[in-house]
């Protein structure tokens, strides 16, 4: 059975499982080729975040202002920002449009931070993830 790979990365206004998400960021990857074959990126609105319920925390905030100008203008910025439902449902269809119907392998720098937190955000949405088994590892 031939693997998807996929490495994923968030970034959020809290450390808790349902953390305000600022940005998506998704890589499908072949352990065969070098480089990556396609990629995800969205800003998301923290406003619709918060909407369905998602969190921010006072400290990780105040650690986002202490870092350089770009960086804070990726969360900042109001140009070019998704809902929360567009962002999600994005992602989905990036995955499944890339898989193919392979088996989905899902890497994170911390799984248990970076899929935690985009579970937590897909199951307050009526977004349907569907797909062959997902497996998900730590980089």
């Amino acid at each position: 059975m031939s693997i998807q790979r996929f490495m994923v990365d968030i970034e959020t206004l809290s450390q808790d499982t349902d953390a305000v998400i600022s940005t998506i960021g998704c890589v499908a990857f072949s352990t065969n080729k070098i480089g990556s074959t396609a990629m995800f990126y969205t800003r998301v609105s923290i406003e619709s975040c918060h909407a369905i319920g998602l969190r921010m925390d006072p400290a990780t905030v105040l650690w986002w202002m202490d870092q350089p100008n770009a960086a804070r203008r990726e969360i900042t910025s109001r140009e070019g920002l998704a809902s929360i439902y567009t962002a999600l449902q994005g992602l989905a269809d990036f995955i499944q449009s890339e898989a193919r119907g392979r088996e989905i392998r899902v890497y994170a720098k911390d799984p248990d931070f970076d899929c935690v937190i985009l579970r937590t955000a897909y199951q307050r949405t009526p977004i349907i993830v569907t797909g062959k088994q997902i497996g998900r590892a730590h980089v």
